[in-house]
Formats: structure tokens, C-alpha cells, sequence
């Protein structure tokens, strides 16, 4: 298997790349190589933590909400307030 995570370097080192696992493919062809590439998705982050630790625990089995748009609040281990306002 040989992962190539999209979102590291650039098209031209990418098709680099691929072009190695091409190689690699043509030169053993009695082996079966899977190509995954991985892709970019959404960058969700959580607000600060209103815990002066910075740090907070969620339990197994706790309902969290996440609230999109609130970014500016504050955080707590029940109510996570993210950057998306879309989810």
C-alpha cells in the first residue's frame, strides 16, 4: 500500500511521487501495489478552553454539542465552539 497525503508538498512533488509508485508497479508487476491517496478536508478547530488548566476531560458516553460560529467564546467539555459554521 502506498499513502500520499495530498495536503504535504506540492502538484510537482505529488506527481513525483505517483510517478515512483508507477515505476515501482511496472517493475514488479507479480506484486499487487494499492495506491490511496489521501485528500484535504475541512480544518475544524475548537476555541480556548474555558478551564484555566487549558486542558479538559470528555468522558466516554457524554453528549457534547458543537456550536459553529461561536469561535470567540470560549470552550468547555460540553460545548465545544468551533470555527465552522456549516456543521
Amino acid at each position: 500500500m502506498v499513502r500520499l497525503n495530498m495536503s504535504h508538498g506540492g502538484i510537482k512533488a505529488n506527481l513525483k511521487m505517483m510517478k515512483k509508485y508507477l515505476q515501482a508497479k511496472r517493475l514488479r508487476p507479480q506484486k499487487t501495489i494499492a495506491l490511496m491517496l489521501e485528500l484535504r478536508g475541512r480544518e475544524i478547530r475548537i476555541s480556548h478552553i474555558s478551564d484555566a488548566s487549558g486542558s479538559m476531560r470528555i468522558r466516554s458516553g457524554s453528549i457534547v454539542e458543537m456550536i459553529g460560529g461561536a469561535y470567540h467564546q470560549s470552550s468547555s467539555a460540553s460545548s465545544l465552539k468551533i470555527n465552522c459554521d456549516s456543521i
